[in-house]
């Protein structure tokens, strides 16, 4: 053994950073040949520039496709919110007029006009199928009106 650490060579592994480019860091093997272990800041930082650069790039032609109509943008969770509400308005203030064409036509809480006018019953036995056909008249009269 060595007396001092530093000269039991194989001991420890020599690294080296590549002296061209300055990028890459290579570590010695036993076999004399060097392997690729990492990069260095500046190569981490040309690469985190590339692609600032792209995804700017990117961005650029995604507006100017949305300006010109080609594609629409995806709605955000605050637009959906918005038009949902808009639809919510729509169908209270749909089923606020019909209840005011119920209210209109007299109906009461029994569900019969107040009017005596009953319509003859069929000769099958607990149903009156042409006062049920009426009344199904009458609700469609209503949501087409």
């Amino acid at each position: 053994m060595a007396a001092y650490p530093w000269e039991d060579y194989k001991k420890y592994p020599v690294r080296v950073i590549d002296g061209k480019k300055q990028e890459d860091i290579y570590e010695q093997q036993q076999n004399g040949e060097y392997a690729l272990i990492g990069h260095t800041l500046k190569w981490c930082d040309e690469l985190e520039q590339t692609c600032e650069y792209a995804t700017s790039k990117a961005e650029e032609y995604y507006n100017l496709l949305v300006e010109h109509g080609i594609i629409k943008p995806e709605p955000t969770a605050e637009n959906m919110m918005q038009e949902q509400q808009a639809i919510n308005q729509q169908l209270t203030q749909a089923i606020q007029a019909l209840s005011e064409k119920i209210d209109g036509m007299g109906v009461n809480q029994n569900g019969d006009n107040g009017h005596d006018n009953e319509l003859p019953k069929s000769k099958h036995k607990g149903k009156n199928h042409a006062a049920d056909a009426d009344k199904s008249s009458e609700v469609s009269k209503i949501i087409l009106a």
